[in-house]
Order: C-alpha cells, then structure tokens, then sequence
C-alpha cells in the first residue's frame, strides 16, 4: 500500500540525518537522535493514516456501559454505541475515566469506522490533544537539536 511506501519513507529519514552528522557526532547524540525523530515520525506516520481513515469515519453518540479496573487499578470505561446501519457495538476506552466517562449511563462522543466498526474511539479527549501537541513538540526539538530543518 502507498502508505507502508511512505512510513518506510519516513523511518529511514532520522537514520539518514543521523549518518549525515558524519565520526564526530557522539554516541549518545546519535542515540537520542535516532530514537526520538524515529518514534515521532512513527507517531505521524499513524496520524497520517488516522487521518486519512478519519475522512470516512463517522461521529455518533455513545453511552458509558461499563467501568472496569484497568492497568495499576485505574478505571476504565466501556462504551456502546449504534453505528448507521442500527447494529450495536462496543469497545474498551484505552483512556482512564473522566468526568463524563466516569458513570453508566454517561454520554460521549465515538468515532467509528463504518468499514470496520469495532475501530472506534472516543473524541475530543483532551488529554490525547495534548500527547499529540508534546509528540510534535518532540519531533521539533529532535531535528533542531540534528542543526536540520524541519
């Protein structure tokens, strides 16, 4: 697929800047260099195909159906909701409980495939804005810190 084409792309790139600082770079450049521009573009590369995917996704109105202990105790919503063919679904929240995902009966934003409805999430999350934002923060510190421009 085009995209794979692009993420390979886009992988090699923090390899090529790397090897472009030439002997006198140090190993620990190297390696801070490598890693961060390698996971960032890893992260826009997937929210590259988000968005893409997001062109056909659909917005509806979910429920809170069930809370459960996630990971170190922390409670995690289940959300239901009904795509635009009338059929149900459902899905784990990989976010923790907010104020408005913190009760049964809770209503929330869900965004679905209608190719494959059980990719779902929740919208409008604030606390993934602000990864995305530190992600991209990343990603700019990395290829200043290479003297590349972004």
């Amino acid at each position: 697929m085009e995209i794979s084409a692009l993420a390979l792309e886009l992988m090699a790139a923090p390899f090529i800047a790397v090897a472009r600082l030439g002997p006198a770079a140090h190993l620990a450049e190297f390696v801070v260099l490598a890693l961060a521009t390698t996971i960032a573009l890893v992260l826009l590369v997937r929210r590259l195909e988000d968005w893409i995917r997001s062109k056909r996704n659909r917005i509806t109105e979910g429920r809170v159906v069930h809370i459960f202990p996630g990971p170190s105790g922390v409670a995690m919503p289940r959300i239901g909701f009904v795509d635009a063919a009338g059929v149900s679904h459902s899905f784990s929240s990989a976010l923790p409980c907010t104020q408005e995902t913190g009760r049964i009966g809770g209503r929330v934003s869900v965004q679905y495939d209608p190719v494959n409805p059980n990719q779902a999430q929740l919208t409008g999350h604030p606390g993934v804005q602000l990864a995305k934002a530190a992600l991209i923060v990343a990603m700019l510190v990395a290829f200043a810190y290479a003297g590349l421009s972004a």
